[in-house]
């Protein structure tokens, strides 16, 4: 009687487990219907959307020319024409002179105009750019930033150029291959521009040319670039103006994608210090959804290591840089952030390198490509 008892008890909660666990599936089911989860397929499809960080970019009021009605320096212009990545904000000469404000962008665009020089604006700069923010400033802001970093002031290259064209010697190979030309003339819209009269061990010259002042003919560097703390600064003598043909175009889209790689460049470069890599060659780029691919070509005439770094932010691309050795070995990588590729025993010849955009965030999507060997 008692064996029977159990039995039933043990059936009744065999029974009710049985419920719960419907009660749960069921439950379960539901939630699923409710809360789906993601499938590989969807996470993948979502991961380069969430990981999308667009460039924070800030640009200085634009000074309007009395007489032509138009900005002197219109870098808002040449943003907006590169698409929805480079969106940026106005910021007010009292936003550059708060430290706070400053720190909210990647980079901020210092575009030619009238403005007073004072300590406020000095200190916001200088602490911006030590702190690991990029500045580019041109022409006329000459006095602020020279002001800001006064150790790499040149005042016996300072100099106020004419009006008219000037012919530049390109200085930087990266540049030079980019423009696909040595030599470039520029257009001087307004006389009284100021010369990059910046000099020292950190001071890199990109451009340099030879120009007419009240006091006769002179040579100055007129683009520059330098490191200072954590962050960069770029300055120009050259600005977007009225009339400008297409390799002053080119120039000045090469300047915007300089400026917002300027921070891995210099992450970079203290890497290859650090393992004691030698620079010989860079290529600065941006890729599109309709352009995708890029190809480089390197003459390897040293024996040794050989490094190949892809330098790019986090901002949701994937990028694959693919080596080739002169005999046809394949080296591969990929990436959502820079990445490298090191040869430990590189041979001599002719070495091709491209980057391939599998996934950009926006068009234009900048980034530095470098070739470097070892120190033995």
């Amino acid at each position: 009687m008692k064996n029977k008892l159990w039995l039933a008890i043990d059936a009744a909660a065999a029974g009710a487990l049985v419920a719960v666990l419907m009660a749960v599936v069921s439950i379960d089911a539901a939630l699923t219907v409710l809360c789906p989860s993601l499938n590989e397929e969807q996470t993948a499809a979502l991961t380069p959307a969430d990981r999308v960080k667009h460039l924070r970019l800030a640009v200085s009021e634009p000074f309007i020319d009395p007489l032509m009605r138009q900005p002197w320096d219109d870098v808002g212009a040449l943003l907006s024409s590169l698409g929805d990545g480079y969106k940026y904000d106005t910021v007010t000469g009292g936003d550059l002179r708060d430290p706070d404000k400053l720190r909210q962008y990647d980079v901020v665009f210092f575009s030619c105009g009238h403005g007073g020089v004072d300590p406020a604006l000095t200190d916001a700069l200088r602490a911006y750019v030590s702190q690991g923010g990029v500045l580019y400033a041109s022409d006329w802001r000459y006095a602020a930033v020279a002001q800001a970093f006064p150790d790499l002031r040149a005042p016996e290259l300072q100099g106020d150029g004419y009006e008219g064209l000037v012919t530049a010697d390109v200085v930087d190979p990266g540049l030079r291959e980019a423009l696909k030309r040595d030599q470039i003339t520029l257009r001087f819209e307004m006389r009284q521009w100021k010369t990059a009269a910046f000099k020292g061990d950190r001071v890199k010259v990109l451009l340099r040319g030879e120009y007419r002042s009240l006091r006769g003919m002179h040579e100055a560097p007129l683009l520059v670039k330098f490191s200072f703390g954590k962050g960069s600064v770029i300055f120009t003598s050259y600005h977007h103006g009225h009339q400008m043909d297409d390799q002053e175009k080119q120039l000045l889209k090469y300047l915007v994608f300089s400026t917002v790689v300027a921070r891995v460049e210099q992450e970079l470069e203290t890497i290859q210090f650090k393992n004691q890599f030698s620079p010989a060659k860079s290529n600065l780029f941006s890729a599109s959804q309709q352009s995708p691919k890029a190809s480089y070509l390197y003459d390897n005439q040293k024996l040794g290591k050989l490094r190949f770094d892809l330098a790019f932010e986090d901002r949701g691309a994937e990028l694959k840089l693919t080596v080739t050795s002169p005999r046809g070995k394949v080296y591969e990588k990929r990436g959502t952030s820079s990445l490298s590729i090191e040869i430990p025993e590189a041979e001599l010849g002719e070495w091709r390198y491209t980057v391939t955009a599998l996934q950009v965030p926006y068009e234009n999507f900048a980034y530095l490509v470098s070739v470097s060997h070892g120190k033995k």
